[in-house]
C-alpha cells in the first residue's frame, strides 16, 4: 500500500478538499519547515515568524473547502506566506508609530507631578504588554485604543471579520489585565 507522503501536492489537494486531515498533516510536514525559514528571514523574529507561518495554514485549512481544484500548492503556500509577512511589517510600523506618538504626547493642563509620573509608568507597561501580543492582536488593538477605529472600521482595514478583531481584542484586554493585576 502506498503512503500518503508518496501522494503529489495536487492529489494531496483533492484529498484535503473532501476532508482527510491526513492529507492536512502531510501538507504541514512538508511545507512547515521551508515557510518557517522563509519567514524567519524576513521577520528575524523565531515568535513571529511562526505565528505567520501558524496563520497561513490555519487559513488554509479554514479554505479547504473553496480551494481551487487544480491549485499549485506551492505557488498558493509561498503567495499566502508573502502576504501574512507584509501583515507583520505593517503591524509592527503601527506599534512603532503609536511608541513614538506615545513618548512624545504632551498632557494638556497643570497636572501633578506624581499623577503624571503614574500615568506614564502605565503607559511604558500598556506599550510594552502590547509588543508581547501576536502581530495581529497587536494591530487590532492599536487601532482601536490609540486610533478609536470602530471594530467596524478595522475589520474593512484589515480584511478580517468584525467577529475576528472582537476576538483580538478581548484576546488582548485579557492579557492586559492579567498582566497588570
Amino acid at each position: 500500500m502506498v503512503g500518503i507522503n508518496s501522494y503529489s501536492d495536487e492529489e494531496l489537494v483533492e484529498l484535503f478538499r473532501s476532508g482527510s486531515d491526513e492529507a492536512f498533516d502531510e501538507i504541514f510536514r512538508r511545507y512547515w519547515e521551508m515557510m518557517l525559514n522563509q519567514a524567519y528571514q524576513r521577520l528575524q523574529s523565531t515568535a513571529d515568524a511562526e505565528e505567520v507561518v501558524q496563520d497561513v495554514f490555519l487559513n488554509l485549512y479554514r479554505r479547504r473547502k473553496s480551494l481551487p481544484s487544480r491549485l499549485s500548492l506551492g505557488a498558493y503556500i509561498k503567495a499566502a506566506l508573502k502576504y501574512k509577512v507584509v501583515d507583520s511589517y505593517r503591524s509592527r510600523q503601527l506599534y512603532c508609530r503609536y511608541l513614538e506618538e506615545a513618548i512624545h504626547e504632551q498632557s494638556a493642563g497643570p497636572v501633578d507631578p506624581g499623577e503624571l509620573m503614574e500615568v506614564k509608568e502605565i503607559r511604558e507597561r500598556v506599550l510594552l504588554l502590547a509588543g508581547r501580543l501576536p502581530p495581529q492582536c497587536r494591530e487590532v488593538f492599536v487601532l482601536s485604543r490609540v486610533d478609536e477605529l470602530s471594530n467596524k472600521e478595522i475589520a474593512a482595514r484589515l480584511s478580517i471579520s468584525v467577529k475576528t478583531v472582537k476576538s483580538h481584542l478581548n484576546k488582548a484586554l485579557k492579557f492586559m489585565r492579567k498582566e497588570m493585576g
